[in-house]
């Protein structure tokens, strides 16, 4: 996401809304720099990768704009600003690459990302197939962002890595006299500032030390 050469479209026309398609489209960039040597799509700034993306691979059309609100800026934008273009023929701008490898190209590189191949398609499209494991590796389970619900103000940051701190080195607990945490509620504890450099450590004084026993 934060790699502007391999950004996909979404995420700079509609950035709030976007999901895992995203890492399929940097796939396809990485593909097309494996093939020319060079970085298929090296915008300046956003609007520049924008306009660079049309030019290599045509101006999206309305059926492949369904996610971008018609009502919003970038919609405005991408058809009024941004230079209309057919796009390249990726088979003379890639004259030794396979008819095969071109398509997976063209299926990763799509506007729509509900158009563009998913990753288990991908795995199984003729161009890398031979490649796969006799055995399919298990499907990795999805990733539990639950942790991330709370409001991230500076106090709830700091008590949460002090517990994550806890989890590998209980010993800190025992030297700021803190209560061991539960399984569920983990106490909010703040962190004390670090000691001067070559300062003995030792646990904060009982005045200073501020303990909250719920999140």
């Amino acid at each position: 996401v934060v790699t502007r050469w391999y950004r996909a479209p979404e995420v700079m026309l509609l950035p709030k809304q976007y999901n895992s398609s995203i890492d399929l489209w940097a796939v396809g960039c990485i593909l097309g720099e494996i093939l020319g040597r060079r970085a298929l799509l090296p915008g300046k700034n956003h609007i520049d990768m924008i306009c660079r993306a049309a030019q290599t691979l045509g101006t999206p059309r309305d059926d492949e704009l369904t996610w971008l609100p018609k009502d919003t800026d970038a919609y405005t934008f991408l058809r009024k600003v941004c230079p209309q273009s057919e796009g390249m023929d990726l088979s003379q701008l890639f004259p030794l690459a396979s008819p095969a490898c071109l398509d997976l190209m063209r299926s990763l590189l799509r506007w729509d990302p509900q158009q563009r191949i998913c990753a288990a398609d991908a795995l199984d499209h003729e161009y890398i197939r031979a490649y796969q494991p006799k055995t399919p590796p298990p499907l990795p389970e999805p990733f539990d962002w639950s942790f991330d619900g709370f409001k991230p103000t500076s106090h709830a940051v700091k008590e949460r890595l002090y517990l994550e701190c806890a989890m590998y080195h209980p010993e800190i607990l025992e030297r700021d006299q803190a209560p061991a945490p539960p399984s569920r509620s983990p106490p909010a504890i703040v962190a004390q500032p670090m000691p001067p450099m070559g300062a003995a450590v030792k646990g904060p004084p009982a005045a200073s030390r501020q303990v909250i026993t719920s999140c």
